[in-house]
């Protein structure tokens, strides 16, 4: 029997998009460094390559990997400011359909949420779209570790299996083969139709998780 509910964050619980990038040079040009689109590029996809290499996100180890990476010389404000911009402007509306559905999950399981940023930021985001309050803990990996490594996963197996548990998320990797490798179900959101064939448990709209759950 399933008694909590994990839910991945980008594009899952909301959408991503790479226009954010934006951000990064919002942010390095407020401390005086160059910021044309690919300055802020690059630390994007050098965050990427961070999270495949460590076991969890620490400011001080990620502005090292990102100088080392980059040959920068960039400032730990450089990340705080990271950390406060992502919470407060990566911000998509949405779905009224995946409020109905949490209004209804929530009432018959815990809900919980495990995401590869810091928490903080990714608390703040849920804050903005209103539907922080659905989830008992918002867990980033700075307080524990960076998906697919089993152990962020079983950070919430403290009071309940493995088997009592459900993954929900839009990757396979990090979300949905992860979980089921430690011995979680795990539920795949498919919303662009890509992945009905793999073998995978598939959902694509929010309203489906009424009759499956």
């Amino acid at each position: 029997m399933i008694k909590k509910i994990i839910f991945d964050v980008d594009n899952t619980l909301m959408m991503f998009d790479k226009q954010y990038v934006e951000c990064y040079q919002e942010v390095l040009k407020k401390n005086n460094y160059p910021c044309r689109y690919e300055d802020g590029l690059k630390i994007y996809q050098s965050i990427g390559r961070y999270e495949d290499t460590v076991q969890r996100y620490e400011r001080e180890k990620l502005l090292n990997f990102i100088n080392d990476d980059l040959k920068t010389s960039y400032t730990l404000q450089v990340i705080d400011d990271l950390i406060d911009i992502i919470g407060n402007k990566w911000i998509n509306k949405v779905d009224s359909y995946l409020v109905d559905i949490l209004e209804y999950l929530s009432s018959k399981y815990e809900l919980n949420v495990l995401t590869n940023w810091f928490t903080e930021s990714q608390t703040k985001r849920l804050e903005n779209v209103g539907i922080a309050k659905y989830f008992k803990e918002i867990v980033g990996s700075d307080i524990s570790d960076i998906k697919p490594n089993p152990n962020s996963y079983l950070y919430f197996t403290k009071d309940a299996l493995p088997n009592e548990c459900l993954m929900i998320g839009d990757r396979i990797e990090t979300d949905i083969q992860g979980a089921l490798d430690v011995g979680m179900h795990a539920l795949l959101y498919d919303y662009k139709h890509q992945y009905q064939d793999t073998g995978y448990d598939t959902f694509i709209e929010w309203q489906q998780l009424k009759d499956i759950l």
